[in-house]
């Protein structure tokens, strides 16, 4: 049986824990066969920030905000770095929080049978990351997970 993509989407939004920040920009892709979570391509602006890391402020870089759903070729994701391939027959729930809309993080959180899980960020919050954009993309992927793998999906 040939592998069916199915959905998914990429977005600044989606992030993973980097020691005590998050890297932003992330996919999470699904397929008849697999959920694969991937980077997505990003882009960065420097811009001032007050007050971090020093006195007076610093020159940091942030990420445009975007949502992205293309469908992607997959053959040229998966040999990327830092790419998780989730077979779709060990997925036991998958559990989605939006972000809060002054602070806090959601979550796509995916609990396999061997009793381990894979969590991934949605970051919102006011300016910073876009707060309208985490709570979009958690939408969007538990529209595509209900579709898809009915009666695994719960919303937080």
């Amino acid at each position: 049986m040939s592998e069916e993509y199915l959905g998914g989407l990429a977005s600044s939004a989606i992030a993973k824990k980097w020691g005590l920040s998050w890297k932003q920009g992330y996919a999470i892709y699904l397929t008849s066969r697999r959920i694969i979570v991937a980077p997505a391509k990003t882009e960065n602006s420097l811009r001032w920030t007050p007050n971090t890391g020093s006195l007076f402020g610093s020159f940091g870089t942030k990420v445009t905000p975007f949502i992205d759903e293309a469908p992607p070729a997959l053959d040229a994701i998966t040999k990327g770095k830092d790419v998780l391939e989730i077979p779709a027959e060990t997925v036991s729930s998958i559990e989605l929080k939006k972000p809060g809309s002054w602070i806090g993080q959601g979550s796509v959180r995916f609990v396999l049978s061997q009793g381990r899980d894979v969590k991934m960020g949605l970051l919102g919050g006011t300016g910073t990351y876009n707060g309208e954009l985490g709570s979009e993309v958690c939408d969007r992927l538990a529209a595509l997970f209900r579709s898809r793998m009915p009666g695994i999906v719960k919303l937080l």
